[in-house]
């Protein structure tokens, strides 16, 4: 039993150390990609959450509102109907769990400075939420915030204009210039505290 314990634990550390490699090379890849520098300007977005949400969001064009990407993501509360009944739930789940899981991530790693708009609006939707909703929240105003910044840059006059314009503003800022390697650049730990819904990793 211990020589397939120690097998797999040398395995395992096998295949992490070929996954950093990877995230490496990708991260190489794309830090002189302009749209990655808007992602990157965007707090609390490290440069391997910049790069999921570049896979992932794909054109941003594609989307007319925060909504679509909210639930393109399933971080969109589910509805439940019955009858006269209509109320919110838990998110829906619904797209790519490693957008969500890495989003997730970056909220916790957001909010742990107490300087910035993501922290005063976790603060002030936490006792209404709960901890676990509240940071999702945060999760889906991170997401939003980059698909707007990227949307503007690709020319989407129209992305983002309405009353989910309002709810991210201070999140977007100017064009920044092009990146530094994201390698050996901005930390990219993002560990959750016990309890959260993503605890570990790296982004």
């Amino acid at each position: 039993l211990q020589m397939i314990f120690t097998s797999a634990l040398t395995m395992a550390e096998q295949a992490h150390q070929e996954g950093e490699r990877l995230r490496g090379e990708i991260l190489r890849r794309l830090q002189d990609r302009p749209e990655m520098a808007w992602l990157w300007s965007v707090p609390g977005l490290g440069a391997w959450t910049a790069a999921v949400v570049w896979a992932w969001l794909g054109d941003p064009l594609r989307f007319r509102s925060a909504r679509q990407v909210g639930r393109y993501a399933g971080l969109d509360p589910s509805v439940h109907q019955s009858g006269e009944a209509d109320w919110r739930g838990h998110i829906s789940h619904h797209g790519p769990a490693i957008l969500r899981q890495i989003l997730v991530e970056a909220a916790w790693w957001a909010i742990r400075a107490r300087d910035n708009p993501l922290r005063a609006f976790y603060d002030r939707v936490l006792s209404r939420l709960g901890k676990r909703r509240a940071i999702v929240a945060v999760a889906r105003k991170l997401l939003v915030a980059a698909w707007r910044g990227w949307g503007g840059q690709r020319g989407g006059d129209g992305v983002g204009r309405g009353g989910d314009q309002k709810k991210t503003r201070g999140l977007c800022g100017s064009p920044p210039p092009p990146p530094p390697s994201p390698v050996a650049g901005r930390p990219q730990g993002r560990v959750g505290p016990p309890g959260s819904p993503v605890q570990g990793g790296r982004q």
